[in-house]
């Protein structure tokens, strides 16, 4: 799914990627991709300059935060937190 995100132009019109939490089964047994979730994403937004958060507390999960289409946000992402506002 990212490369069709990557060759549609899609992730080049971001200003920043938030990826919620997922929770990931083992694949069968030799249908390995040999890379986690981190890598596959890094691996196509390299080249890009905007603030990457992974494991955010949205999607089908227990603690999910509901995020406000529409709304300009900023998003905020240090080595140890993240914080996404509404911009008012």
């Amino acid at each position: 799914m990212f490369w069709s995100l990557k060759r549609t132009g899609k992730l080049d019109k971001l200003a920043g990627l938030i990826i919620g939490g997922f929770k990931i089964k083992p694949d069968d047994p030799g249908e390995e991709f040999g890379r986690t979730l981190y890598d596959i994403v890094l691996e196509k937004v390299r080249d890009y300059k905007y603030p990457i958060c992974f494991d955010f507390p949205v999607g089908h999960q227990k603690n999910n935060f509901a995020l406000k289409c529409n709304v300009v946000h900023e998003l905020r992402v240090g080595p140890r937190n993240v914080q996404l506002s509404e911009m008012r």
